[in-house]
């Protein structure tokens, strides 16, 4: 069953993570971020751990925003380690 405070911390996971939605994008469209590795993959790993200690305490509202963020923030990682020389339409990617 969902309490009212359940409910207050999932429309808090909600704006966090949508938020998030359009960097992920201009990083999927450009093709690389101008982040940096260190910051990106602390931030990576920090969230991780954050999800597995959601899972070790059965919080579901933690486990969905920081599993959330673990996968958005993946994508700056791919695009960090993988950048991306033209985008989808075949044009050079731009400079961030």
């Amino acid at each position: 069953m969902i309490t009212s405070i359940s409910l207050l911390g999932f429309v808090g996971d909600f704006l966090l993570i949508f938020s998030w939605i359009p960097k992920a994008i201009r990083t999927i469209k450009a093709g690389k971020t101008n982040e940096g590795l260190t910051f990106i993959s602390i931030y990576v790993l920090a969230s991780l751990i954050l999800t597995i200690y959601a899972f070790l305490i059965s919080d579901l509202v933690f486990i969905i925003l920081n599993l959330s963020v673990t996968l958005i923030s993946g994508i700056n990682v791919y695009y960090k380690l993988n950048p991306r020389e033209k985008n989808h339409l075949g044009t050079k990617a731009k400079k961030l």
